[in-house]
């Protein structure tokens, strides 16, 4: 990957980043698979298959994702790169703070041949929805780490019951695709629970596995896992990877051609939650989720609904249920970031190209590399291409 160069000019600061003591709250809502593999297939499947040696798909096996909102009360920089000319380094510059909404997906991506099956396996996770309140966090996060983050505004309150959770969020759009339509700022989700479990105001009985978390036995048991979880990942050194590993296609546009790529390629980051502590639950039938499928917004409908908003005569005006909600708070690292795969673009001569795909080696399978490679240089996995 180009390497960032820091100018006074900008406000952007690159990775990693340390935000301690966020509160999170996070809904659990069906997805549909044909729509994951139609995101893969446009912003991760680039190509021939058998020329990058890898496909991602949706994994089924948790039909599900995660919409989360999260309030960063601190956001430190911690890259305490030397950058010269008597510029302040990034670590030592204060810190900031936001709101943040983003949908979650799960992908799993796999190798296409025989050789490279289960060494290019892994589990990440993409975001294709995400806005933030911070206008310096949203340059960053697309022009350094090539996340799609839209800036917003994110209102959080409590809702109508005591202890309850609100968030709407507002990003700027158009009521409708008409030429003489003027972009405003309009509000795409609207977000509420009822008091946390147990508690008033309910609207029905615990109707699924997961409201029986509100035991506090349950809640005990499941706390201890998130502890013995965190404990053992330390201790094996990264072997047993972290969830939440974030894949996006990172672009560079031609000035003169927007529609043309002049630089290409999947980067992908760490998300590590530890810490974590006061879990709150709350009765998935108290949720309300309501998305906007009108005008621009039809495009990001596209993602959490299964078929395109109907006619302009419908109610665009749109519920989405919640097989499970919760809320936690927790420290958060954002680290590990690393170019996964280059492609080629028009008119290169594909020399910088990570035909090889090193970076796509397995997260289980890199902290042993050392070990099995003796010369420590990094790891060229078989290519169909190159047979």
């Amino acid at each position: 990957m180009p390497q960032f160069v820091q100018s006074v000019a900008n406000q952007q600061t690159p990775p990693p980043y340390h935000f301690p003591g966020v509160t999170a709250h996070a809904f659990v809502i069906d997805i549909q698979m044909a729509a994951v593999q139609t995101y893969c297939d446009t912003y991760f499947n680039l190509g021939d298959e058998r020329e990058r040696g890898f496909v991602y798909r949706p994994f089924s096996v948790w039909p599900y994702a995660l919409l989360m909102v999260v309030q960063y009360p601190l956001m430190i920089n911690t890259n305490r790169t030397e950058l010269g000319l008597d510029e302040i380094p990034f670590a030592d510059r204060g810190y900031s703070s936001q709101n943040e909404v983003f949908l979650a997906v799960p992908l799993v991506r796999h190798g296409v041949t025989p050789q490279n099956l289960l060494l290019n396996a892994a589990i990440e996770w993409a975001l294709p929805f995400i806005v933030v309140d911070n206008s310096t966090s949203a340059f960053s996060g697309r022009e350094i780490l090539g996340l799609e983050k839209l800036w917003g505004r994110i209102d959080l309150g409590s809702g109508q019951f005591p202890n309850g959770f609100s968030a709407s969020v507002e990003i700027p759009g158009w009521s409708s695709l008409d030429p003489k339509a003027m972009q405003r700022m309009r509000r795409v989700l609207h977000i509420t629970t009822g008091s946390p479990l147990p508690g008033v105001g309910h609207k029905s009985s615990v109707t699924s596995a997961w409201t029986m978390l509100e035991s506090p036995i349950v809640l005990k048991s499941f706390q201890g896992l998130a502890d013995a979880f965190d404990s053992l990942v330390t201790m094996s050194n990264g072997v047993i990877p972290t969830p939440m590993r974030l894949v996006a296609l990172k672009q560079f546009r031609d000035a003169a051609d927007p529609h043309r790529a002049i630089y290409q390629a999947l980067v992908g980051a760490r998300s590590k939650y530890y810490d974590i502590a006061n879990l709150t639950l709350y009765n998935e039938q108290d949720v309300a989720i309501t998305l906007d499928t009108s005008g621009s917004f039809a495009e990001i409908a596209k993602i959490f609904l299964p078929n395109t908003p109907g006619p302009a005569t419908a109610d665009p005006k749109v519920s989405i249920a919640a097989h499970a909600a919760f809320g936690f708070t927790a420290n958060l690292d954002f680290d590990e970031m690393s170019t996964l795969h280059t492609f080629p673009v028009e008119g290169d001569d594909c020399a910088s190209v990570d035909g090889g795909g090193a970076g796509m080696l397995s997260p289980w399978l890199r902290p042993w590399w050392g070990l099995i490679n003796a010369s420590g240089a990094d790891p060229q996995l078989p290519n169909e291409s190159a047979s």
